[in-house]
């Protein structure tokens, strides 16, 4: 899958760049960040991005500060840190001041599928001496010997190379059975492609191996590709489907083309009126948006970049199928990254606009169409929350329980924001939630935690204990857990009547949000007092 991708990606921008007649306004004025001025311009990977000036490379911050100077000939993202550079005909790798902490030497740092993201993944890296590859650490230590014909990055503990898949040892984990051949495919969500020859010559058959080498889903589909969240897109019978870890075709095979899937949506291609059109399903197979679109990329941060075939022209879409900047730019726009999006001009300059759902799109897990999606993107922009950096991206983690501690210092830092502010920052060396349980005693807000009782403040807190809560805050004075629902409910701050409202639920991150939310635009008084018995 990631060969067929980034050979559309090269097609994309061919295609793109090609002049159009078609004369219009182009929207995008108020959405730029960087102004279109590089020959050439990457993603955003850990906070800066590589662009080209005149024949050299460098990178520059999300401000368009240049802060490693263009002067190689080749550059890769950064990931893990480091960033591989080409000085003259050897690669080597810089960190984000621009120091070469492992000196240009080699011949090549990438394998196979890695040389269109060659990069540091799981702490290797593949790069080649003398036709050979092996893999180094990032210091530059040789940790597995260059005695390979290709090698590609290491994946979920694992690394495809010629003989088959090996360990970070170098011990060959997996190879050729009678029962299949090892193809150069990463292993992605435990489960790797496969394939075995037919009943003729040209008749290859994929299927999945799991990390043990076992084969789960039988060689059968004429294309397979990586699992991602889930589901693979596989070819039956010249159609495209999706199949689940169990081999189940849970999409039926449709499509002339399925993409993996991101975000939720998966790009898929259509024949229609003896064209190709594309668009967007979800994973019950549902279509979003229009199938329209001349070309369509991935989801990324709640958006994804479309062409319109009506126009010629590149947009934003939402993952409810709405054009957040219609199809009118004449250039390429490419995907979001770290809240900014590549673009080009149609006289080839390249930029970056800012992502038009704001600093919401960072997170890997907001999808705009849910009952939260509203609020969570108030309390972020808010800085009432923040979201959980893994290796992988960014999470804001909706259904994750909230402790009573959590609970009341995301409250508090809405309604007592100053005074909570001054507090943490005379907190320094103490429990973290100190300060939001000095506020709460301190206005007569009953907590079943303290300072003293950190063992319960850390317990997951319950929808009625918000309730009791929230609504004794709001009248001043305290009130019984059945009273405090009844209050929510009179004043529409929840939408389940009192008999559904299961008070003893915990309370997840996107319930507290939408709560809290409610109060914000809600005309019941915000203003502190002390709660009276």
């Amino acid at each position: 899958m990631k060969k067929f991708m980034c050979l559309v990606l090269v097609f994309l921008l061919c295609f793109s760049l090609f002049p159009s007649e078609l004369k219009a306004e182009v929207p995008f004025e108020d959405y730029i960040a960087i102004q279109p001025k590089y020959d050439f311009a990457k993603e955003f990977k850990e906070g800066l991005a590589a662009v080209k000036v005149g024949d050299k490379w460098g990178f520059i911050d999300k401000t368009g500060k240049e802060v490693i100077k263009p002067k190689y000939e080749n550059v890769y993202g950064f990931n893990e840190g480091l960033a591989a550079v080409r000085l003259g005909k050897k690669w080597g790798f810089v960190d984000k001041t621009g120091k070469e902490v492992i000196k240009p030497k080699y011949d090549e740092v990438f394998g196979y599928l890695a040389v269109l993201d060659a990069k540091f993944k799981e702490g290797l890296s593949a790069v080649s001496l003398n036709g050979k590859f092996g893999y180094i650490d990032k210091t530059g230590k040789e940790v597995i010997k260059h005695k390979y014909l290709y090698a590609n990055h290491f994946s979920e503990g694992l690394a495809v190379v010629e003989d088959g898949y090996i360990d970070k040892t170098g011990k060959l984990i997996i190879k050729d059975s009678p029962s299949y051949d090892i193809g150069r495919e990463d292993f992605s969500e435990g489960l790797a492609s496969v394939s075995v020859m037919g009943k003729h010559v040209n008749d290859i058959l994929y299927g999945y191996i799991n990390k043990s080498g076992k084969l789960v889903i039988k060689p059968k589909y004429k294309v397979a590709y990586s699992f991602s969240e889930g589901l693979a897109a596989v070819e039956i019978d010249g159609k495209f489907g999706f199949i689940n870890k169990e081999g189940k075709v849970v999409i039926k095979p449709t499509y002339y083309v399925a993409r993996d899937f991101s975000e939720g949506l998966a790009s898929i291609t259509l024949e229609k009126d003896k064209r190709l059109v594309d668009g967007y399903i979800n994973k019950k197979g549902e279509v979003v948006g229009k199938i329209q679109y001349g070309r369509t990329s991935d989801f990324s941060e709640g958006i994804a970049s479309v062409f319109s075939m009506k126009y010629y022209r590149w947009g934003i879409m939402d993952k409810s199928g709405k054009e957040l900047i219609p199809a009118e730019n004449p250039g390429y726009v490419g995907k979001s990254s770290e809240g900014l999006i590549v673009f080009s001009t149609d006289n080839k300059k390249y930029g970056y606009l800012k992502n038009p759902l704001g600093a919401i799109s960072q997170y890997k897990d907001f999808f705009p169409d849910e009952y939260w999606s509203q609020p969570m993107e108030w309390a972020v922009n808010e800085n009432i929350i923040k979201g959980y950096a893994e290796t992988n991206g960014t999470y804001i983690k909706p259904t994750q329980t909230l402790t009573e501690a959590e609970w009341i210092t995301l409250f508090f830092r809405e309604i007592f924001k100053e005074e909570l502010t001054s507090l943490e920052k005379q907190n320094a060396g103490n429990w973290w939630a100190n300060p939001s349980y000095t506020l709460a005693s301190k206005y007569n807000i009953k907590t079943k935690g303290s300072i003293t009782n950190q063992q319960v403040a850390n317990q997951p807190i319950t929808r009625g204990t918000l309730a009791q809560m929230l609504a004794s805050f709001i009248n001043k004075k305290q009130l019984t857990e059945e009273e405090a629902i009844q209050f929510l409910w009179e004043n529409k701050l929840t939408t389940e009547e009192p008999s559904r409202y299961k008070p003893n639920n915990s309370l997840t991150r996107a319930e507290a949000i939408t709560f809290f939310f409610r109060y914000y635009t809600s005309q019941l008084d915000r203003t502190p007092g002390v709660i009276l018995e």
